[in-house]
Parts: structure tokens; C-alpha cells; sequence
């Protein structure tokens, strides 16, 4: 029973596609998606590994609302964790976490 934090991520990450992660546009072109994707190396299209999108016009009353800008962000912090991942899982197991 995996029940640390850091053994549970630890686990995912050894089947999780090997960084560095980045964001950028969708290639595709649509409108208000950042894309979280492995960087190509030979000039094609990154490969996608993850899209956040707002839903300004989609959300309902009362329903929160994801700006352009705060989707931005999601991706950011998606990449900066994946990234950044080893320093975290080290700081967890100090913790005994």
C-alpha cells in the first residue's frame, strides 16, 4: 500500500513522459487553448501532452470562470511541477512525506 506522497508520485513519474515539459500555443490555431507539451526537437510540431482551455462563454451563473490568463497560468504550473519534479519528490522523502 503506497500511501506517501512522494512514493505516489514517484510512481507516476516513472511512466509519465520524461521531461522537460513547456507550453505554448496550440498549434492547431483555436482560440484561447495553451497547450502543455514535449518541445520538438527537429523544427515540427511539439507533441501535445496536455491542453488548458478557458471557459468564459461556456460556464454557467454562478459557475467559476477560467480566463484566457488563468489558463496560461494552469499550464504554467502543470510544467513548472513536471519539471521540477525531482526536487519536490526529494524534499517529500526528507519530510517523510
Amino acid at each position: 500500500l503506497m500511501d506517501k506522497l512522494s512514493d505516489r508520485l514517484s510512481a507516476l513519474a516513472e511512466k509519465a513522459t520524461k521531461g522537460p515539459w513547456a507550453t505554448g500555443d496550440d498549434p492547431l490555431g483555436s482560440d484561447y487553448q495553451i497547450e502543455v507539451t514535449l518541445p520538438s526537437k527537429y523544427g515540427q510540431w511539439p507533441t501535445s501532452l496536455a491542453r488548458c482551455d478557458h471557459n468564459w462563454n461556456d460556464a454557467e451563473a454562478g459557475e467559476h470562470r477560467i480566463s484566457w490568463k488563468e489558463a496560461e497560468t494552469n499550464a504554467a504550473l502543470i510544467v513548472e511541477l513536471v519539471n521540477n519534479l525531482p526536487t519536490i519528490l526529494q524534499a517529500l522523502k526528507d519530510k517523510d512525506l
